[in-house]
């Protein structure tokens, strides 16, 4: 017995599945397929709840956000409920508050800031230092609003994510270089 899994249960999986037998088939068997927070025109209230939970943990990185936090972020709440606004600029009112700001770049250097906001919201650790070197320098010459936008105007992210989207960790299931991964499962602890 595995958990809530039977022996019988993972033996029938592992017959079925087409990938070599190996211990990913189980991880991927507990974790089942990934599928990224995608909201579409005309979808439920509690889908469009789904969405925004997952909006907060990715972005926040599952920390719990008070009242008062979440206060400032009420508007662009509600108008992403409504269908006012997609879900890249939703992104953009998360990472821009004053709450994604208080606990990601308070007490934080700039190259750690910039090495979250990769996580958060490219959904990928820095590759190169030419990742780092442009959004510092933007980081430097513009402020902080100015290197948020890049991230989410950036092709990568629209090519990625598009607009209706959640922005999400890209290494599972994902064919990477060894030292991209390992940078990510550092930034990501």
């Amino acid at each position: 017995m595995f958990g809530r899994w039977s022996t019988d249960e993972i033996e029938k999986f592992m017959r079925v599945d087409t990938v070599k037998t190996d211990s990913y088939i189980f991880s991927r068997f507990i974790l089942g397929p990934f599928r990224p927070k995608v909201l579409k025109p005309g979808s439920s209230d509690e889908d469009r709840e789904v969405h925004l939970r997952a909006a907060y943990r990715h972005i926040f990185g599952n920390a719990y956000l008070m009242e008062e936090e979440r206060g400032e972020l009420a508007v662009p709440e509600s108008q992403h409920k409504a269908g006012n606004i997609s879900a890249r600029e939703f992104v953009r009112c998360l990472a821009k508050s004053s709450a994604y700001k208080k606990r990601l770049l308070d007490g934080a250097s700039q190259f750690r800031f910039i090495e979250l906001n990769f996580v958060h919201l490219l959904g990928r650790a820095p590759d190169t230092r030419k990742d780092f070197s442009e959004h510092l320098a933007i980081y430097a010459t513009q402020g902080v609003d100015a290197d948020i936008d890049s991230y989410i105007d950036s092709e990568e992210y629209s090519s990625v994510f598009g607009d209706d989207t959640i922005p999400f960790l890209r290494f599972r299931f994902a064919y990477i270089s060894c030292e991209s991964f390992s940078k990510q499962c550092t930034l990501k602890g």
